[in-house]
This record gives structure tokens, sequence and C-alpha cells, in this order.
């Protein structure tokens, strides 16, 4: 679709779930699990849950790269 390897997506809104759950990564606040609970749109298993006690920017960030240092390894 977009030619690329790999997608990887973040978001924090219902709005954000679909591109969510096509990315080979998606990145999401725990917010979104009860968004996603009450508009029927359910998370899927490529979607992590980032940790609460960082701001989001800085733990998406930091899984980026560390799913990108883990991939060049392979």
């Amino acid at each position: 679709m977009l030619g690329a390897d790999t997608v990887i997506t973040a978001g924090d809104s219902e709005f954000d779930i679909p591109m969510l759950n096509v990315a080979d990564l998606g990145l999401a606040p725990k917010k979104l699990v009860d968004i996603s609970k009450d508009c029927g749109l359910p998370l899927n298993n490529n979607v992590e849950i980032m940790s609460e006690n960082k701001l989001f920017a800085e733990s998406q960030l930091e899984r980026v790269l560390q799913f990108i240092e883990n991939h060049k390894a392979q």
C-alpha cells in the first residue's frame, strides 16, 4: 500500500484505531484501550500500550528505536 517494508504508527484517539491495527507496530496510550471498547473497535495484537510512567511521546520514541535495533540484527 505505502511501498514500505515496515509501517509503525502511533495514535491516541478512536480515529487512529484502524491505522494502528494495520501497521506492523502500533503504539497507543493506555486510555485507548477503554476508548476502543467503548466504540466497538478492538485493538489488534500488533498494538502495544505504552507505559504510563513516561510521556507518551518519550515511550513511543524509545520503542521505535528498540524496534529498529531489533530488526537490524535480523
